[in-house]
């Protein structure tokens, strides 16, 4: 009888350690399951993560493709010009590609109360990045030859409306043309006073300070009628 008992408490003891184990397995388990789940979230955390970044990243990207679309679009169907002197808001505008230069005096707000207004062909065409000047009243009673028949040909070259002579124009008007300040406006003064007039429009570049890369920015902008 002490026998049985004593195998029976073995038996029970026995299995209790045994559910135990099974037991202390099923915690261990159960933590590393818990883990695994926390571990799984994070990565999935981590994914959308990294797919809202990756969704950023390419609306951006379309944004700057859509921004580049849409100036080449401009390039192609738009010029923009300076329009400057006697109109009521001098400035920078853009203009469809075929406009003419009355569409330029418009986006200026039209002529300023001291424009000669019949000096200037209002129907020729304009170019991108073409310089548009209007002049007053005062400058063609004292510079005539400057603003004859813009068809009118002189020495080869036809005459520009708007385009500074650089002959004949005094410093004031020079320092108007893009990169001539003060000191260049009188060195052409002082060339065409010593040398004799320009006969082309590339002899500027004798002048001291004027290289090619400055001729080519207002080579359009100058002429040499007399």
């Amino acid at each position: 009888m002490i026998i049985k008992k004593k195998l029976l408490y073995a038996g029970l003891a026995g299995w209790m350690l045994l559910s135990g184990i099974t037991l202390v397995g099923c915690r261990k388990n159960g933590m590393i399951l818990e883990t695994t789940e926390q571990n799984t979230g994070s990565q999935n955390d981590t994914a959308y993560a990294e797919d809202a970044v990756a969704g950023t990243v390419t609306e951006r990207d379309q944004e700057d493709t859509e921004a580049i679309i849409d100036t080449e679009a401009i390039k192609d169907t738009g010029i923009c010009v300076f329009v400057c002197g006697a109109v009521k808001q001098e400035g920078v505008y853009e203009l469809p590609i075929g406009a003419r230069i009355n569409d330029a005096l418009l986006a200026a707000g039209g002529f300023a109360e001291n424009a000669a207004e019949q000096v200037v062909n209002l129907a020729d065409f304009i170019e991108d990045g073409q310089r548009i000047y209007f002049p007053t009243e005062k400058e063609v009673q004292e510079q005539p030859e400057r603003w004859q028949d813009p068809e009118t040909e002189t020495n080869g070259q036809t005459m520009e409306a708007g385009a500074v002579n650089i002959n004949t124009a005094g410093k004031e008007e020079l320092m108007s043309l893009s990169g001539i300040g003060e000191a260049k406006a009188e060195n052409i003064i002082t060339y065409r006073e010593t040398q004799g007039a320009f006969e082309k429009t590339e002899d500027i570049m004798n002048v001291n300070g004027i290289g090619e890369n400055l001729f080519q920015k207002i080579k359009n902008d100058i002429c040499v009628g007399r």
